[in-house]
């Protein structure tokens, strides 16, 4: 039995990012009036502008990371959207990509308006801190782009 507590605890401290909000479905076409990013702050959307500073987190395993919300403007935002997030930042060598694309849940914001929880995207290999990198997000209609400065 003890070993078994053993194997299940080793097991716990293999754990990666939190796994996505994902829902079935969010393929629907859906038009947006905006999208925006933002930070993880879950109490508060904080919409990160063009060239603003993003934290570089560094995961459980040791792999790094940023963490982002989305938020969707329109007339009836739906409760499931598919997205897709890529960060990319080029490098002397390779580009140092990260990328997450799975169906979301979102939350009510307000009228018109819907948010996610947090995703974290993993970022390929180790990205060059104080660099820029490009975050592009697409969703229903919209596609954004940020040039913004990764920091640890």
């Amino acid at each position: 039995m003890k070993w078994v507590l053993g194997v299940l605890f080793a097991l716990a401290g293999c754990a990666g990012p939190p796994a996505p909000d994902a829902c079935l479905g969010g393929k629907q076409p859906i038009t947006l009036d905006e999208l925006e990013i933002g930070g993880a702050d879950e109490a508060e959307f904080q919409p990160i502008a063009e060239g603003a500073t993003v934290q570089i987190l560094r995961g459980p395993q040791g792999g790094e990371m940023v963490a982002l919300r989305l938020r969707l403007t329109g007339d009836d935002p739906p409760g499931c959207v598919y997205q897709s997030t890529q960060v990319v930042q080029k490098n002397i060598d390779a580009d140092v990509v990260g990328s997450l694309a799975t169906a979301l849940n979102t939350y009510v914001e307000g009228p018109r308006v819907r948010s996610t929880r947090a995703i974290y995207v993993i970022l390929g290999s180790e990205p060059i801190s104080g660099r820029d990198a490009r975050i592009t997000v697409e969703c229903g209609s919209r596609k954004l782009e940020r040039t913004v400065r990764l920091e640890r």
